[in-house]
């Protein structure tokens, strides 16, 4: 390719104008057309890892309160491996890895916040759909997947946090992000990885649950 053709100069400047963030490796992410983004696995997993750590990055180890990095990559595999645990199959492991795909191209917005940004929440949804479709992940049974987001968010509360089991959140009264009834995993968040152990165990997993890797994976 000749970069220096005005055709191809004109091409590219298209793809850096409006809402379009750098993506790495000379591309670029367009959330107003996010499906004709490329994305692959290691961008998946490294953008969870690195770029979307949970609550904000105030945990702490509960053991003796140092702060650590917990991120989003991680508990995307800790929910995957507590299903695979409980006797669920590879589809709910897979569809728990893959829930978290709006914080890719976006960072972990604190839930109680998105309502007071509408936008935001459009923004994000089709971001999401899109890299779903672009990874096939699908939801069997999405009521089973919230449920254990909620347990392992209690469980990340009690640990990372220090906040009592027993203490009820409600954002926004819907009851939909209730924690009343949800029990904490009884297995402790501990030891905690590195961002880039995260990335790694992410893609290992979603490997040998034989998920679709755009560019690898035949049709």
């Amino acid at each position: 390719m000749d970069v220096t053709d005005p055709a191809v100069l004109a091409a590219k400047a298209r793809t850096i104008k409006g809402a379009t963030i750098a993506w790495g490796g000379d591309r670029y992410f367009d959330f107003e057309a996010p499906e004709t983004c490329e994305i692959t696995l290691e961008d998946y997993a490294y953008a969870l890892a690195f770029g979307s750590p949970r609550w904000r990055g105030q945990t702490r180890r509960y053991t003796d309160g140092r702060r650590v990095i917990y991120s989003c990559a991680e508990h995307c595999v800790r929910g995957a491996r507590q299903l695979l645990a409980d006797g669920f199959g590879r589809e709910h492991a897979l569809a728990f890895l893959g829930h978290e795909s709006d914080e890719v191209p976006l960072p972990d917005m604190p839930g109680p916040v998105k309502p007071l940004i509408p936008d935001y929440k459009v923004v994000a949804r089709r971001a999401g759909e899109a890299i779903d479709r672009r990874f096939r992940i699908t939801f069997p049974d999405p009521a089973l997947i919230k449920r254990y987001d909620i347990r392992l968010l209690v469980t990340e509360r009690r640990d990372l946090l220090m906040v009592p089991d027993d203490e009820i959140w409600d954002n926004g009264g819907s009851g939909q992000t209730s924690t009343k009834g949800f029990e904490p995993f009884e297995k402790r968040i501990f030891p905690h990885w590195h961002p880039d152990d995260a990335a790694r165990e992410f893609i290992g997993m979603w490997r040998s649950l034989g998920g679709f890797e755009p560019g690898k994976t035949d049709a």
